[in-house]
C-alpha cells in the first residue's frame, strides 16, 4: 500500500451514512498522523475503525462518521444550510495537537457571525492524548525538526503553559459552559530511542 494511502485522503471525508442519521462525528488527527492512519491499529482496512468498526455497533448505527484532515472549510458536508443535516448535533474528535485545533476552531465560529449557526451545532468534545498545557516535549521536537528539516512554529507553541495554548483555553472557557468535554491521556510509557516517557502526560 502506497504511504499516501496508509496515511488518508486530505480534507473532510464521508465514512458512513446511515438511512436515518442522528449525529455528526468529526474525527481529527493531530502532528504526523493522518486520516485513515491516526485512527487504524494496522495498515489494514479491517482495522479502519471509524469506518469498519463503529457503523457495526447498534448505538452508533444512526450516526454520521467524519474523518477531517487538511482543508475543511469548503467542505460540502459543512455550513450547508439546504442539507438535512444542517442542524444536526456534531461530536468532534481529536487526537494530539488537533485537540487544539477544534478548541480553536470552534472559538473562531462562535465569534463568527457567519458560522455561528455551525457552532452552536457542536456538543461534545473528545481529546485523545491533547496536550492543553503544552508538552514538555515540544522543544526536543522542534530542535529534531530544525536539524533535519526546518523548526515549525506551531511546535514551539505547544511547549508547556505557552502563551498561544493559555489564551485558547481561558478564551474556551467562556464558551464551553453547555459543552460536553472528555479528556483522555496516556498511561502507558512510548519507546523513544533510549528513553521511556509519556508524550502527553495526566498533567497535561
Amino acid at each position: 500500500m502506497a504511504s499516501e494511502d496508509q496515511k488518508g485522503a486530505l480534507g473532510l471525508n464521508r465514512r458512513y451514512l446511515p438511512s436515518e442519521p442522528l449525529i455528526d462525528f468529526i474525527f481529527v488527527h493531530g502532528l504526523r498522523g493522518g486520516s485513515r492512519k491516526t485512527w487504524s491499529m494496522t495498515n489494514s482496512v479491517t482495522h479502519y475503525w471509524p469506518q469498519e468498526w463503529l457503523p457495526k455497533y447498534p448505538t452508533f448505527k444512526k450516526l454520521y462518521a467524519y474523518i477531517a484532515t487538511g482543508e475543511m472549510s469548503v467542505s460540502p458536508y459543512l455550513g450547508d444550510t439546504d442539507m438535512p443535516m444542517a442542524d444536526m448535533p456534531i461530536v468532534l474528535i481529536g487526537h494530539s495537537m488537533s485537540g487544539l485545533v477544534i478548541k480553536k476552531a470552534y472559538l473562531l465560529a462562535s465569534q463568527d457571525s457567519a458560522h455561528k449557526t455551525l457552532a452552536k451545532r457542536v456538543r461534545t468534545f473528545y481529546f485523545y492524548v491533547t496536550p492543553h498545557r503544552g508538552s514538555d516535549w515540544a522543544k526536543l521536537l522542534n530542535n529534531v525538526l530544525r536539524c533535519v528539516y526546518s523548526s515549525r512554529a506551531y511546535v514551539a507553541d505547544l511547549k508547556r503553559n505557552s502563551e498561544t495554548i493559555q489564551s485558547t483555553n481561558d478564551e474556551f472557557r467562556n464558551y464551553s459552559n453547555d459543552l460536553n468535554l472528555w479528556s483522555f491521556y496516556e498511561t502507558q510509557k512510548v519507546t523513544l530511542g533510549v528513553f521511556r516517557t509519556f508524550i502527553v502526560d495526566a498533567d497535561s
